[in-house]
């Protein structure tokens, strides 16, 4: 009988020191919340290739181009909501590009970098299902992660693009982001 009262208090003292390190894990970690504008310059860095004649669902043949390159701009923040990103921050970004573009359809993806002053860097997927490649249009970066005082952040800036000479387009983000640590 004493053995097992024993293991019961043995067993009821490491449940309460489970229980109370996840709760000193929970009140440990910290969310914080908020979001800015951000606008600048782009350089895209582009090769143009032809690919095959596809149909569309109405037997319409469209020539499709595939487009590949890199991104090379900056990014000046405004309207910044915490002190995670003062307003008036330079960011230099980088950014690796595909699109597919079947008749006026565009389907453009990448990945890069947004780098700071002190080169801490965040992580960015980009999206854009609208536009041309000539003209620009609108998209979405998703922020995955980051280094430094980027680390656990995750973002979605939704963009417009526009490209008001060949070889130079003009940005535009509005991004809202949670930072847990």
């Amino acid at each position: 009988m004493i053995g097992i009262c024993r293991d019961m208090k043995n067993f009821i003292f490491i449940i309460g020191m489970a229980v109370s390190s996840i709760s000193n894990t929970a009140q440990s970690s910290s969310v914080t919340r908020g979001e800015f504008e951000a606008t600048g310059p782009m350089w895209p860095h582009w090769i143009r290739l032809s690919g095959p004649v596809v149909s569309n669902v109405d037997g319409e043949k469209n020539k499709t181009e595939i487009t590949g390159g890199y991104n090379l701009g900056s990014w000046f923040v405004f309207n910044s909501s915490d002190q995670l990103f003062p307003d008036f921050t330079p960011f230099k970004v980088d950014g690796l590009i595909y699109i597919v573009r079947t008749g006026k359809d565009i389907n453009l993806k990448g990945a890069g970098t947004i780098v700071d002053e002190d080169n801490d860097e965040m992580f960015m997927i980009i999206r854009r299902n609208d536009g041309t490649s000539e003209k620009g249009g609108a998209g979405m970066v998703v922020i995955t992660g980051g280094t430094g005082k980027y680390v656990g952040i995750k973002g979605k800036c939704p963009y417009d693009l526009k490209f008001p000479q060949p070889g130079y387009g003009d940005l535009f983000f509005r991004c809202r982001w949670v930072k847990k640590s």
